[in-house]
């Protein structure tokens, strides 16, 4: 079998049977060690405890052979299982490995450990079981006895350990262990750059300079001892410095090529005065000459430096010139005409603010002036400026007109003025408007006569037109409308001039005002009312008034009266005034129209009567229950004769014994009416699936009036 942790897999060994194992694992649960108790038939760990140097001992029964990494040992002939246990100090490494064992069968179960180190375990023996040179212990009966051990420190321990140890040497280092010896089990080193022995007088290369603190422990039977100092390496190797050069001219680029290892920072020097920090720098000499470069690199171990001449050689100094346009105008045209070898570039100051790089390079100038403008001529020989003053004047000063058209509020204007270097216009139409726009098109917002002035800006000034304009209206506005309805309410709709609208107003004469095109209005009187629409337009304002008669305004009654028993009369009692007609609900699903109505019932009952009456000012409806009595001389129906069956019932409610159409009403048993309806005489069937199973009643309503009520179960 194999037991798998997180990074690696545990095996048994050929032929075993079972595997026992110890875990090292941190606080954050990664495994930093596994021990296992390997043998050929099987072994296992019953208790671990920790010691007091943070050793951690274990305790176990084998049979056959017990491994723990390179030591075991095996059953002797003869013997059945033995108890056996182990120290492990915290790295994992094996301290102790004993046995315990006899002619019976014997384990190990429990162990702990005192604060000096010593430990105690106990188990089971069967009938003799040895411990190194003591005395066997021999069973006093039964299968087993149980058996406790102490093993550890030397009751005759006078002191505890004490570690310490010399060094010598560089980046190899060889380390003397000077502690006690006395008693001696192990030592363990730590050097502090993450390498470790367990040799007594080890030997460790370091790799980087720095300062490492190197640890030894000592383990003896009285307890352990840590001892730690500083190891410092100071360096690895001296630095040695070195660069190339490369470029041409006056500007050079160097490139450091010495010791990277270690390497703190480069500085450079040059014989101009000029210094640079970095692995890669450009420099810029003056002039020509000879001069001496240095480069010095910087490490732990030291620094070095690395000088060398470097000869800059140029042709000639550069010298700049250039020519102006002679044109007249703002815009001037510039053309460099100095030294070209070696050119770098050439930048410009036009004096006016402006500046610019190139050969041949244009500069307009906003306002006519005297500039003093400079070329300056960049080459690897070094740089030379040339300047010169210049005069910008304007030919024609700009002046500003225009023309207008058009008719009613609105206007188009055309400007007429200068265009030669126009920038922009500016127009104020004298209401408060403007625009940017060449050729605008404006809206007056009332006929009148406003003052329009246009600004034209040209790169030679600006100058500024003004003209007044009279605005008149074609057509001045004109309100009418028309309405329509009856009743109390009026629909209105504006009928008079649209064009260059901005609103209405309504005056209804009764207080009542609208502000749409087409309103609609309801009076709460009858009168005549004097109803007017404003109309506003932006070539002014207009009135239109006439009369609304409002003459259908009272509100009409229905009422009616009636007679009779089954055979029942009615007649309409209500409003007559402006009557169109009159509808009638008998409330049995009959209908029928006129002043006067006669209806027959089929059967005596209850009805919710309505009359309905339609005049021009409205509808109103009367609705009231009619009470349909049968004549006294029809018979009723016997008890005797009426029964219904089955009872329980579940689908079918059988109604026997019945001469006359009755009627029937179905109540629960807390006097809710569910069903309402009429039998026919002979056997007649009420349909019941729907209710509900409980206790029902079910009266029955004879023509006569007398009415017989019986009880009925549904399941």
């Amino acid at each position: 079998m194999a037991i798998y942790r997180t990074d690696t897999a545990i095996n048994e060994i050929a032929g075993g049977n079972s595997i026992a194992f110890v875990f090292k694992i941190d606080t954050a649960g990664y495994c930093h060690w596994v021990r296992t108790y390997s043998g050929t038939i099987g072994s296992g760990l019953s208790d671990v405890c920790i010691v007091g140097d943070h050793k951690i001992a274990a305790v176990g029964g084998y049979l056959g052979e017990v491994r723990v990494g390179s030591s075991g040992f095996i059953t002797p002939a003869g013997e059945n299982f033995n108890a056996y246990f182990t120290v492990l100090d915290t790295a994992g490494y094996l301290h102790e490995l004993q046995q315990l064992h006899g002619s019976g069968s014997d384990g190990g179960y429990a162990i702990s450990s005192d604060q000096i180190g010593n430990l105690y375990f106990g188990g089971q023996a069967g009938v003799n079981i040895y411990a190194g040179s003591l005395t066997p212990y021999t069973s006093v009966g039964g299968n087993t006895d149980f058996f406790v051990m102490r093993y550890g420190v030397d009751c005759d321990c006078v002191s505890m350990p004490v570690a310490s140890y010399t060094d010598t040497g560089t980046l190899i280092r060889g380390f003397t262990y000077t502690g006690t010896t006395t008693g001696i089990d192990s030592v363990r080193w730590d050097f502090g750059d993450g390498g470790t022995s367990t040799l007594l007088n080890p030997i460790h290369t370091y790799t980087t300079a720095d300062t490492f603190s190197a640890c030894v422990r000592v383990y003896t039977s009285c307890g352990s001892d840590l001892y730690c100092s500083d190891i410092e390496i100071p360096c690895i190797a001296p630095p040695v410095a070195s660069y190339v050069m490369s470029g041409t001219g006056l500007t050079r680029n160097f490139t450091y090529t010495g010791t990277p290892a270690g390497i703190d920072s480069v500085t450079w020097s040059f014989s101009d005065g000029g210094t640079d920090v970095g692995s890669t720098v450009s420099h810029s000499f003056a002039s020509a000459a000879t001069y001496t470069v240095c480069v010095t690199a910087h490490t732990p171990c030291g620094t070095h430096t690395s000088c060398s001449s470097v000869g800059i050689t140029c042709t000639s100094s550069p010298v700049s010139a250039f020519t102006v346009s002679t044109g007249a105008g703002l815009t001037k045209s510039f053309a460099y005409t100095g030294t070209m070898a070696g050119i770098d570039s050439v930048t410009w100051d036009f004096g006016d603010g402006n500046t610019g790089t190139g050969l041949t390079p244009t500069n307009t100038y906003t306002a006519a002036g005297t500039y003093t403008v400079c070329a300056t001529v960049y080459t690897n020989c070094g740089t030379h400026t040339a300047c010169t003053t210049i005069g910008v004047t304007c030919v024609t000063p700009p002046a500003a007109s225009f023309t207008l058209s058009g008719s009613d509020l609105s206007r188009n204007f055309t400007y007429t003025g200068t265009t030669a270097g126009m920038d922009s216009v500016r127009w104020d139409f004298g209401d408060g408007s403007t625009t940017t726009i060449v050729n605008p098109l404006h809206a007056f917002a009332a006929a009148g006569t406003y003052t329009v002035c246009v600004t034209v800006y040209t790169n030679c000034g600006s100058d500024t037109y003004c003209n007044p304009v009279t605005v008149t209206c074609a057509t001045l506005p004109t309100a009418s409308f028309t309405y329509s309805g009856t009743g109390d309410t009026r629909s209105f709709l504006y009928t008079g001039t649209t064009t260059g609208m901005d609103s209405v107003r309504w005056y209804f004469g009764d207080g009542g005002t609208a502000t749409i095109v087409a309103p609609s209005h309801t009076y709460t009187a009858e009168s005549i009312y004097n109803v007017c629409v404003y109309v506003f337009t932006n070539c002014g304002s207009d009135t239109f008034c006439q009369s609304v008669n409002v003459n259908c305004f009272l509100p009409i009654t229905a009422a009616f009266t009636d007679t009779g028993a089954l055979v029942h009369g009615f007649s309409y009692t209500g409003t007559l005034s402006g009557y169109d007609s009159v509808v009638w609900d008998f409330g049995d699903g009959v209908t029928d129209t006129g002043l006067h109505a006669i209806h027959t019932y089929a059967i005596a009952d209850t009805y919710h009567v309505c009359a309905t009456v339609y005049t021009e000012c409205g509808t109103d409806m009367l609705c009231m229950d009619v009470i349909i009595n049968y004549p006294t001389d029809v018979p009723g129906i016997s008890l005797q004769q009426v029964q219904v069956f089955p009872n329980p019932v579940t689908q079918e409610l059988h109604v026997s014994g019945l001469r006359y159409k009755t009627g029937y009403t179905i109540y629960n048993v807390v006097g809710v009416k569910l069903e309402k309806g009429h039998l026919q005489p002979g056997a007649a069937i009420i349909q019941t699936a729907a209710l509900p199973p409980g206790v029902y009643l079910i009266e029955l309503s004879a023509k006569s009036g007398y009415r017989k009520t019986l009880q009925f179960i549904k399941r």
